[in-house]
C-alpha cells in the first residue's frame, strides 16, 4: 500500500506588537515523500502509519526545530511530533494549527461579552505550545481561532506549570537472615 509522508520543520517565532505578543512556529522546511509499505495492510494499519512517522521523525530531527511528520494513508491519518524544547508555559491548542486571529473578550455579565481587542498575525503562524504575553489590557478570556477550530483561553491558563518527569527506582529486596531451626 502505498502512503503519502509530509515532513515538516517548524522554527519559534514571535509575533508582537507592542500590546499582544504571542510565541508560536512558521515553517522552514517542507518534504514530502511517498512510500510503500509491503506486507498486509489489513492487520495493525495505524501501527505501520506510526512507525512510518516515527522513522522520518528521526531521520529529519534537528536540534533547533520542532519535526511533524504526517502519513497518510486512504481514510487514515497519523501525526507526530518531536521537538519543541523552547520557552513555553502553556499549550494554546491541541494539535498544531495556524494561527487566524485572537481576540480577547470582556464579560460584565454572563449575557453581555464584548471583544476588546483582536490581534492578527502578519506571517502565517503555527500555534501549539507556547506563551501569550499581555500589557494594558483588561480581559476574562481569548478567543484563538484557528484554521480549523476556535479554543477559548482564560487568564490562568497561561501559565501552566510543567510537568515533572518522576522515575520510579525499584527497591533493593531485603535478605532474610536465614532462621535457625531446632
Amino acid at each position: 500500500m502505498n502512503v503519502i509522508v509530509k515532513v515538516l520543520k517548524l522554527f519559534p517565532k514571535i509575533e508582537d506588537n507592542g500590546v499582544v505578543g504571542i510565541s508560536g512556529y512558521i515553517i522552514r522546511e517542507e518534504k514530502w515523500a511517498l512510500r510503500e509499505i509491503p506486507g498486509n495492510m489489513q492487520v495493525n494499519v495505524i501501527d505501520r502509519l506510526l512507525e512510518v512517522a516515527a522513522e522520518y521523525n528521526v531521520k529529519e530531527r534537528s536540534p533547533d526545530a520542532f519535526t511533524l511528520s504526517e502519513v497518510e494513508a486512504p481514510g487514515l491519518r497519523v501525526v507526530l511530533g518531536d521537538g519543541g524544547r523552547f520557552e513555553s508555559s502553556t499549550v494554546l491548542t491541541p494539535k498544531p494549527s495556524y494561527l487566524r486571529r485572537m481576540v480577547f473578550v470582556k464579560c460584565d455579565d454572563v449575557s453581555n461579552c464584548k471583544a476588546v481587542y483582536e490581534f492578527k498575525p502578519r506571517s502565517q503562524l503555527i500555534v501549539y505550545e507556547g506563551s501569550i504575553s499581555v500589557s494594558n489590557l483588561d480581559y476574562d478570556l481569548i478567543v484563538l481561532e484557528c484554521d480549523d477550530h476556535a479554543r477559548v483561553l482564560f487568564p490562568h491558563e497561561l501559565s501552566q506549570p510543567r510537568v515533572k518527569h518522576v522515575v520510579k527506582k525499584a527497591r533493593k529486596k531485603r535478605k532474610r537472615k536465614p532462621s535457625s531451626k531446632n
